[in-house]
């Protein structure tokens, strides 16, 4: 499957800036998951609190191997920051020291937690974009997410002529320029998070979930046969837009997560 990056202008070299501030509250320790709720976490991961040196030493032994064969050093440093951002939140539900999580993976490819003990633990899934990352954490659903900075030069509407379906690519064509390049990232992170929520990824197909918006843009649902999540449209800046897929409609909390103390913290209660 072709990833509409392929199509696009190559990034500048020059690093995005990225707002000091949100629209959503900042935060920085992580409260008890309930059935029914997403946490979806916001993080900086070029210009935040984090940097490779507190995230490298949570790593397992294979995830620093593969971060050394990223050729870019931004890629290579913005792999290693996700991905130990990603183990300190899960060890703040689960109360496991970041280093001590095991990782599975699924048969369509996606990772999970893994649970000796076979107690509940959470679903979890991550994106991150020109160095911003979001994660989704939820107990007793899948979810997906998926992020995009709206800035980013792209082909959205050759791309949604050649892989979404007729109707989508039509809308995104009918808008002016500059709303049509956003009209397709809104459309683009829904179908990814709606394929990362199946486990399959981009090899679902981008045809498998149609998305509809409304007359705003917002809004989003799936139509079309076979499984059909919820969605829920994530802005957490006025440059980046994003998308949850769950199981079923839940309550999506949002926050910027800042750093505290690495390590285990307990949650909070509510």
């Amino acid at each position: 499957m072709t990833d509409f990056r392929d199509l696009t202008d190559p990034p500048p070299k020059t690093a995005y800036r990225i707002p000091d501030r949100w629209a959503w509250p900042d935060r920085d320790r992580v409260s008890d998951l309930k059935p029914g709720r997403v946490d979806v976490w916001l993080i900086r991961l070029q210009d935040g609190d984090w940097d490779r040196d507190s995230c490298w030493p949570v790593l397992s032994e294979q995830e620093q191997n593969r971060s050394r064969r990223f050729k870019h050093p931004g890629a290579r440093e913005e792999y290693v920051i996700s991905r130990g951002l990603l183990r300190i939140l899960l060890s703040e539900y689960v109360g496991i020291a970041p280093s001590d999580l095991v990782f599975r993976t699924a048969p369509r490819g996606k990772p999970f937690l893994a649970s000796d003990e076979g107690l509940p633990v959470p679903e979890f899934n991550m994106t991150h974009s020109h160095g911003v990352g979001l994660y989704a954490f939820a107990i007793g659903q899948a979810v997906g997410i998926d992020v995009e900075m709206v800035e980013r030069k792209t082909a959205g509407v050759q791309v949604a002529k050649r892989f979404f379906t007729e109707r989508e690519a039509r809308k995104i064509a009918d808008r002016p320029e500059v709303l049509g390049k956003e009209a397709f990232l809104r459309s683009w992170v829904c179908k990814e998070a709606c394929l990362k929520w199946t486990g399959a990824g981009l090899s679902g197909g981008l045809k498998t979930h149609e998305i509809l918006f409304s007359d705003a843009w917002r809004d989003p649902k799936v139509v079309g046969e076979g499984p059909r999540p919820a969605l829920h449209f994530l802005e957490p800046g006025d440059k980046w837009v994003g998308a949850v897929a769950t199981d079923v409609a839940a309550c999506v909390q949002s926050a910027v997560y800042r750093r505290g103390k690495i390590g285990v913290h307990q949650p909070e209660a509510d």
